[in-house]
């Protein structure tokens, strides 16, 4: 038996996945919530963070991490600026 609902809060790129096959079913722009990722290091190694901030940096800026997105399928989930 399933229970229908008015809403429902989530992360967007399970909302739309769901939304594909509950009918009748939309997605609200905007956001409910959102998942901020972060890497960090000792305060003491800082040649390793400034890597880390270079690798992050990159990894954004040639299109990697938006590559995997596409890759993976995983809608309405964006690169952060």
């Amino acid at each position: 038996m399933t229970t229908p609902l008015d809403a429902l809060a989530g992360l967007r790129s399970r909302l739309v996945q769901d939304a594909d096959w509950l009918s009748g079913s939309r997605v609200l722009e905007g956001r409910f919530t959102a998942v901020q990722q972060a890497i960090g290091g000792p305060i003491a190694h800082a040649r390793a963070l400034e890597f880390l901030a270079g690798f992050v940096d990159r990894a954004k800026t040639s299109g990697f991490v938006a590559d995997l997105i596409a890759k993976h399928g995983v809608n309405g989930l964006s690169v952060a600026p």
